[in-house]
């Protein structure tokens, strides 16, 4: 468990854990250079950390935006740290509002997954393709696009049951 973790989840300390998250993001970039693994591995711990506890969507948007276009752009748009990427940014567009591109976002996240490992029809992967399928009957739901959600939440459950 990181400091910031500690500071966080069991102190309360909000904004001590804050300062840690801008300071590892800031000696990342600085010793890295913004597109290094653990600057994007900093810049999304801080984007989670202002979403989940500062409820500072619009900040956190960027940072996820940021992160995901970085791995597109490094990585491709099929690695799954990218889709990984993909899946946080879809989560944070529709909590500023723009479910219709975080639908969009998770569709293909979850396109390219299933391509991706029907060659591998491994547990893990039905159990990640699963829970991408959640997220989308999630937003179906919210959306309320009832059929579609029910749909979606019925591929995810058979997807388990393999």
């Amino acid at each position: 468990m990181s400091l910031a973790v500690f500071l966080t989840d069991v102190r309360g300390d909000f904004d001590a854990a804050e300062t840690l998250y801008i300071r590892s993001l800031n000696t990342h970039e600085r010793t890295s250079g913004p597109d290094h693994p653990n600057t994007l591995l900093s810049a999304s711990n801080y984007a989670n950390f202002l979403a989940c506890n500062r409820k500072n969507h619009v900040d956190s948007l960027i940072l996820f935006r940021r992160v995901a276009e970085t791995r597109k752009r490094l990585l491709g748009d099929t690695h799954e740290d990218f889709l990984k990427a993909s899946e946080d940014l879809a989560i944070s567009l529709y909590y500023n509002d723009d479910a219709e591109e975080a639908l969009g976002l998770l569709k293909h996240v979850y396109s390219i997954r299933r391509d991706k490992f029907a060659v591998l029809q491994t547990d893990q992967c039905a159990s990640i393709l699963a829970d991408t399928l959640e997220n989308i009957a999630a937003l179906y739901e919210e959306m309320e696009f009832i059929d579609e959600a029910k749909s979606a939440r019925d591929e995810a459950a058979s997807l388990q049951e393999q």
